[in-house]
């Protein structure tokens, strides 16, 4: 619903008398007679009048001057009109203000970090699953080992990475061709700002792995927890179905055992694990802004009775 226009001014006839009248004893103390038929009342109120009248004009745009600043938003002075050029069409008028504010409000060029992730989700021609942009930071370079990991150098500034998953994919761990990467930076290199430098980039992986002992209630075959607990932990890392809003696990987001245990616990026919380690006994793992997680299904998840 589109907020009403303010009124400019909303004093009438009445109002402007009485405001005037109200100033006579400070401005003019020798003024006694408030009569309508003192002079000073007949011009005060003639005053008034007029007042009220230009007050009525400045609350009225008139259609010449939409007509106007349509022409100068679009260029075209045949929107509105009439073919015997006397006057203004109301609703060629009416339809070419409203297209004009459509087109307005459409996102085009690139500033923000948000409008290159919009414009891509939005607006480009391939359909990507998801979508990041990283401010002052080129994901192009793989950082040295001698350099602080942050993601970004000091020197990335004025750099804007873009780190896409195209839709379609089967498996989102595939990387996909070049030509993909190329057409979305064709695409923005028309909307980017002068003197940004942007980068396309697929996702970068962490590699997960987990190794842990399940005990079981009485009657569960293990194979079968088994898989439920592979397949809970893969749903649980996804990059694209994870969490309750199914919109991937976040970029960035750190790995801490704590959350594994949680899941395993919650599989139906465990009863409680033990000995759960990550990768390499690390008990949390520790993502860059732009890496997410794959989740290696080939875990080591044994029984306590040593079945696999």
């Amino acid at each position: 619903m589109p907020l009403p226009l303010p009124n400019l001014d909303d004093h009438d006839y009445a109002d402007l008398v009485e405001m005037a009248r109200s100033l006579i004893p400070s401005e003019c103390s020798e003024w006694t007679d408030h009569n309508p038929s003192d002079t000073g009342i007949i011009l005060l109120e003639l005053f008034a009048w007029l007042t009220d009248l230009l007050l009525y004009q400045v609350n009225q745009v008139p259609d010449k001057s939409y007509e106007v600043f349509l022409q100068l938003l679009k260029g075209d002075a045949k929107f509105s009109a009439k073919q015997n050029g006397e006057s203004v069409d109301p609703q060629a008028l009416q339809k070419a203000t409203q297209e004009a504010i459509l087109t307005l409000r459409q996102r085009y060029r690139a500033v923000t970090a948000r409008d290159y992730e919009i414009l891509v989700m939005e607006n480009f021609n391939v359909k990507v699953n998801r979508v990041k942009a990283f401010a002052n930071s080129n994901l192009t370079v793989k950082p040295q080992p001698t350099e602080p990991v942050t993601g970004h150098k000091p020197t990335d500034t004025g750099h804007i990475s873009l780190v896409v998953m195209p839709q379609g994919a089967q498996n989102p761990f595939v990387v996909p061709d070049q030509t993909f990467k190329d057409e979305i930076f064709k695409f923005l290199d028309d909307r980017r700002l002068l003197g940004t430098k942007h980068h396309v980039v697929y996702p970068d992986y962490v590699q997960i792995s987990v190794s842990a002992k399940l005990h079981l209630e009485p009657g569960r075959v293990f194979d079968q927890v088994k898989t439920i607990c592979i397949n809970q932990l893969a749903q649980f890392f996804h990059p694209l179905s994870s969490g309750k809003d199914q919109q991937g696990w976040p970029f960035g987001r750190s790995v801490y055992i704590s959350e594994i245990y949680q899941q395993l616990d919650q599989v139906e026919g465990v009863d409680y694990v033990q000995d759960l380690r990550i990768n390499n006994g690390e008990e949390s793992i520790s993502l860059l802004p732009h890496q997410l997680v794959q989740f290696e299904q080939k875990s080591n998840i044994t029984s306590v009775e040593g079945k696999s």
